[in-house]
């Protein structure tokens, strides 16, 4: 089968892209026609034994034969469901038996066949259905991609230093083990492609407490951010979008960091900080860190406003930044509080 139809709209620099689901949504489509017409053609053949059912249950020692038994007479439809979910939940219950399912799948196999035969053996996933299925399906999943743009947009104008960056919507494709449903998460891609190089991104998941983001970069990753502007924006988008809320006016953070002591007569009196460096509202943790990682390193105290910063960590003992920005940001001040000194 063919694809049918791919969305992908273009505006204010934020695009849509669903071509990735649609293929996937149209391969698993492929599948179930595939199946069910395979499983028409085998059902036309199939030879149906009662007696051997029933005495295959009994062989087991399953305690509801006699609800199988009624549905295998009856031909009730109504009662299939609950005669072959019986087997399978008694099943579950015993399986310490580990030869108990090969004894138990053959019956389970024969009363879905049969249900098939009896409800008419007809094929449910035809091509005509596919094709109305991947419509249904598409047209949801731009909806969704839709409110999730709308989203994006509201967390940009929280955003006091956007650099007007593109951005691509893409929704997540369906894997083998996923329902066919239509898609409300996606991979939020910064910037544009340049030299075949990949475009920063990160997840965007819907659950019922909202959204969630993940598989975000670090800051300075050169594989993928070679625009500072670019991840400037990058940052501060995942910070609007996990703080909705936020005011649009910016506050004055006062924080720690640790850094070189070769590095002493750059900061010294600095207006400016480089981009990327880490930073800690817990004094404790900056002088901890500077122990770990290799010592010979000043303890500094920066006065700097949060639209500069993406905050990497959020726990009752403290709080972690990231410095964002092109090549360097501003301070209100910074000051050397612990100086490495060769004696210590």
């Amino acid at each position: 089968m063919k694809i049918y139809k791919i969305y992908k709209v273009s505006e204010n620099k934020i695009s849509i892209d669903i071509s990735q689901y649609v293929e996937s949504a149209q391969s698993k489509i492929n599948s179930y026609i595939d199946f069910d017409i395979e499983n028409y053609h085998r059902l036309q053949d199939f030879q149906f034994n009662p007696e051997e059912i029933v005495a295959s249950l009994q062989a087991i020692g399953y305690p509801n034969v006699e609800f199988v038994s009624r549905f295998i007479q009856t031909k009730d439809i109504n009662l299939a469901h609950d005669a072959i979910m019986g087997i399978f939940e008694w099943w579950k219950q015993n399986r310490t038996d580990p030869q108990l399912w090969s004894k138990v799948s053959p019956i389970v196999k024969a009363l879905n066949d049969y249900q098939d035969v009896t409800d008419g053996n007809k094929i449910t996933w035809t091509e005509d259905f596919g094709k109305q299925k991947l419509q249904e399906l598409t047209s949801q999943t731009h909806k969704n991609m839709e409110n999730i743009k709308s989203n994006l947009a509201e967390a940009i104008a929280r955003i006091s230093n956007w650099n007007d960056s593109f951005i691509t919507i893409k929704a997540s494709e369906l894997y083998d083990d996923s329902e066919l449903l239509a898609q409300d998460s996606a991979t939020i891609e910064i910037g544009q492609n340049e030299g075949g190089m990949w475009k920063p991104s990160f997840s965007y998941f819907v659950s019922d407490d909202g959204i969630e983001i993940d598989d975000v970069l670090e800051g300075g990753d050169e594989d993928f951010f070679t625009d500072n502007k670019i991840q400037s924006d990058y940052f501060n988008l995942i910070n609007s979008l996990r703080n909705p809320n936020m005011s649009v006016k910016q506050k004055i953070l006062t924080l720690y960091t640790a850094r070189p002591y070769k590095d002493r007569k750059f900061y010294l009196n600095s207006k400016v900080v480089p981009i990327n460096i880490f930073m800690t509202s817990s004094y404790n943790f900056a002088e901890g860190f500077a122990r770990e990682y290799g010592g010979k390193k000043d303890i500094w105290k920066v006065r700097i406003m949060d639209q500069y910063l993406v905050k990497t960590m959020d726990s009752p003992e403290q709080k972690q930044y990231q410095t964002i920005g092109d090549k360097s940001v501003p301070v209100e001040s910074i000051e050397l509080i612990t100086p490495w000194e060769p004696t210590q």
